[in-house]
């Protein structure tokens, strides 16, 4: 039997995808591409490094940074899908350290968010505007918020669905999301695209990883998300897989019609000057719905 010792050039590289891998054996030195190897690798060093969304101190610094897709990809969309907001009443479930809310408060919005995540609301209060303050609401978004029934033009869903570990829950916030929008008022939900888990594990993406035995209709279950900042970090997580039935149909249920899908994708232009984008450019795009009431 040949033991191999596996070591990616540079050493102090974080592993990406088909990057070149060096087996080292005592007679020779092969240089491969193998995606398979990658992916052994990755689990080896992450194992233990994986973090869920329990945003503690170093995740909440390390999410102060955006991702390429959220920055140059999903954001533009959002803005797109949302057109004109100044004067309307917003409110995000799910808000986080408050990057959405701030967009649309500089746009002239009203806006308001609830998290359960204290650490990520301190960092939106000190981030907060006292000119023009966002309100911000600790609580369980799969709860009743403590707004009343049809007080806000527009509700922000904006990846918040992979942090939730059952459909029961998921379907109670859409419902919340109904009863807090007036009539005609939108919801926006962007998330991971629900394929792109079962995708990775035969590409063998090393930046999504899933168990051997994970299937597309595993609903709620776990995979790992290796997330690439355009500060060229990286954050870690392990989220939950959630169907795209489970999705739409949890909105259709909720009560809202949905009056526009995307998946986003980054232009040749926007992968042009961030190269990272450009191998989703014909890749899987980010799920982006629209719903109104």
């Amino acid at each position: 039997m040949i033991s191999y010792h596996l070591e990616v050039e540079p050493p102090s590289a974080k592993v990406t995808h088909k990057k070149e891998v060096r087996i080292r054996t005592k007679s020779s030195v092969a240089d491969i591409t193998c995606e398979a190897i990658l992916v052994f690798v990755m689990r080896l060093c992450y194992a233990t490094d994986m973090k869920t969304h329990a945003w503690n101190n170093e995740q909440v610094a390390s999410a102060a940074t955006p991702n390429y897709s959220k920055e140059y990809v999903v954001k533009p969309n959002v803005l797109k899908f949302l057109g004109p907001v100044h004067g309307k009443k917003v409110l995000e479930l799910g808000c986080g350290n408050g990057y959405w809310l701030r967009l649309l408060t500089d746009k002239g919005a009203d806006c308001f968010g609830v998290d359960r995540a204290e650490t990520q609301l301190a960092v939106a209060r000190q981030k907060n505007s006292k000119k023009n303050p966002i309100t911000y609401t600790s609580g369980d978004i799969s709860t009743t918020s403590p707004y009343a029934d049809q007080s806000f033009d527009i509700v922000l869903l904006l990846y918040v669905l992979l942090e939730v570990d059952r459909l029961t829950k998921v379907k109670k916030i859409f419902k919340e999301a109904t009863r807090l929008l007036k009539p005609g008022g939108v919801l926006i939900v962007a998330d991971m695209n629900p394929y792109a888990p079962a995708i990775a594990k035969y590409k063998q993406d090393s930046h999504i990883i899933v168990a051997d035995t994970f299937e597309y209709a595993d609903s709620g279950a776990t995979f790992e998300v290796v997330s690439r900042r355009i500060d060229g970090k990286e954050t870690r997580y392990t989220d939950h897989h959630w169907t795209l039935e489970d999705i739409l149909q949890s909105i259709c249920d909720a009560g809202l019609k949905i009056t526009a899908y995307k998946e986003c994708r980054p232009t040749e232009a926007v992968a042009k000057k961030h190269p990272y984008l450009a191998q989703y450019v014909r890749g899987l795009g980010r799920l982006l719905v629209k719903a109104t009431k």
